[in-house]
């Protein structure tokens, strides 16, 4: 393997060993009653600020939407502080709270079966302050917003906040059905946890804009963890979620612009019945670090899907990276798919909940990889375009299927690389090689013989200088080899066990496979979970 691989191979290899360390966190405390605050409620508002339209700049390419960053946020979702002297403290006994004017209110205490209801001004803007509540609603949300311009929920430094449901929603006109439940903008910020637990429901709904930018959160729910109808914003935070449905949702069927997932930080820790992350647009990510394990997918788009940055570890899933259009331009990527690895198509998803039947397809789709660090290890195809694939750059192995009815690499279209490094392995009866319109030399290579796994493949120059070698964990007759050390007019050896290949590289391409006309596969089985294993062991 050459040096520069090698060097990020390790820097992934340490990024995810480091996952799972997170946790920890004095409010302002207080001894007024809710009934005692009942006369105190009308007191002079305090006014915030929120100068920002947060309204989204969009820019398109083809047909998909990329998120201005500078948009996402305004100056007001990340303020946490508070004026204790001029804020409305309520301590939580027996009776359910409603909040009608603007202004902050502190939060302590236990409810055992109610709600706090911010039912105020549509101008008004709200700072809700969880001092270490409990809160409980047999049969509503903890916490239902009826009406406001925007409401902040801050979680208080050290603090320990619980919100549960009892296991119903009541039917009514507003279709309650989760235990934070917003008709307006919410944002959740703060560095204090929140543990939610909704056994008949979503956790957090806003059917506005949801944001976060900071706090502690265990979520626990029946359906979804995170909802927001316009977007789901994320900037910091912590997230523990177990969902039956989605992990973080957000899905807009009247507004194409809307329905988006945009996150720049944050440490997740999803587990899911269905998709992690799931829009009905588009999903970008700029930072953060990614536990998943997910029964669909992990990351599912209907539109574009972006990676810019961030660790995305995936130890199970359907499919990876699913959306019509994926770009990767930057990140530590590593994916173990029982499907495709990375699949891009046209349409919506119409996988069932335990994802035996993807029918997301579509050949007005494309894969581009920029940069980055990429392992797969897909039971499916590697990398799977139902439209065009191009890589210009990046560090990618592809751990393939062990059956000819899927490849390494699978394309409609045209396949182009420019640049990067890519080792695929797969079986030969669907392997395909990039495209000769590529500029970038690339290697297909049939093997005679099937190798067992662990069967180290080693790729070396005529004068026997290495050019990349790598030890899958699984068994393979095909593989796929892309770096720019590969040069026309050269000859190279792959040796693969006992087994040597002579390859003359007289033109840029070497080895077609099955070209343009390997989209015919059927569905892999479930993959392994050597990919951690084996790039320990290929450094």
């Amino acid at each position: 393997m050459n040096s520069n691989l090698n060097f990020h191979l390790r820097k992934m290899l340490a990024v995810f060993l480091s996952f799972g360390m997170i946790f920890a966190t004095t409010g302002c405390s207080s001894n007024t009653t809710a009934k005692e605050n009942a006369d105190t409620v009308a007191n002079e508002p305090e006014t915030f600020s929120d100068t920002s339209s947060n309204t989204i700049a969009l820019s398109t390419s083809g047909e998909f939407i990329t998120l201005n960053a500078d948009e996402m946020f305004t100056e007001r979702d990340s303020k946490t502080e508070y004026d204790v002297s001029s804020a409305t403290q309520i301590t939580l006994a027996d009776e359910s709270v409603t909040l009608s004017s603007e202004g902050c209110y502190i939060l302590s205490g236990s409810l055992g079966n109610g709600q706090i209801v911010i039912d105020a001004d549509d101008s008004a803007k709200i700072q809700l302050v969880l001092n270490g509540v409990n809160i409980h609603s047999d049969n509503s949300a903890a916490i239902f917003i009826k009406k406001a311009d925007k409401v902040f929920i801050t979680l208080s430094e050290g603090s320990t906040n619980l919100l549960s449901n009892g296991g119903t929603f009541e039917e009514n006109e507003y279709n309650i059905d989760s235990v934070i439940f917003s008709k307006s903008d919410l944002t959740l910020n703060g560095s204090g946890t929140l543990q939610i637990t909704s056994p008949a429901g979503h956790g957090i709904v806003s059917k506005d804009d949801l944001v976060i930018t900071g706090g502690i959160y265990h979520i626990t729910a029946s359906s979804s963890a995170i909802s927001g109808k316009d977007s789901v914003r994320i900037a910091d935070g912590t997230f523990t979620l177990n969902a039956t449905k989605d992990g973080i949702h957000s899905k807009n069927t009247d507004d194409t612009s809307k329905g988006f997932i945009y996150i720049s930080g944050g440490t997740f820790d999803i587990t899911t019945e269905s998709d992690s992350l799931d829009a009905s647009s588009t999903i970008q990510l700029e930072g953060g670090t990614f536990n998943i394990t997910a029964g669909d997918d992990a990351f599912h788009a209907d539109s574009h899907l972006w990676v810019r940055d961030g660790v995305l570890n995936v130890s199970r899933c359907y499919e990876g990276l699913e959306a019509q259009y994926i770009t990767i331009d930057g990140g530590t990527i590593q994916i173990v798919s029982s499907d495709d690895g990375i699949n891009a198509a046209g349409g919506n998803d119409q996988s069932s909940m335990m994802a035996e039947n993807d029918r997301f397809s579509g050949e007005n789709s494309s894969i581009i990889i920029n940069g980055g660090i990429l392992y797969v290890n897909a039971s499916g195809d590697g990398i799977d375009s139902n439209g065009t694939l191009t890589v210009n750059g990046g560090e990618i192995i592809i751990e393939g299927p062990e059956n000819s009815g899927n490849g390494a690499l699978d394309y409609n279209q045209s396949a182009m690389i420019t640049g990067g490094t890519i080792i695929a392995f797969g079986f030969s009866g669907m392997a395909q090689n990039f495209g000769s319109d590529s500029t970038q030399c690339s290697i297909l290579a049939n093997i005679q013989s099937t190798q067992k796994a662990e069967t180290t493949a080693i790729l070396t120059d005529a004068s026997g200088n290495v050019i990349t070698k790598y030890t899958p964990s699984k068994s393979y007759n095909s593989i796929l080899i892309s770096t720019p050390d590969i040069q026309v007019g050269e000859t190279y050896t792959l040796s693969t066990g006992t087994e040597n290949t002579s390859i003359e590289m007289t033109s840029t391409i070497y080895g077609s496979g099955m070209g343009a006309m390997g989209n015919h596969g059927n569905m892999g089985g479930r993959g392994g979970m050597g990919g951690r294993d084996k790039i320990q062991e290929n450094q």
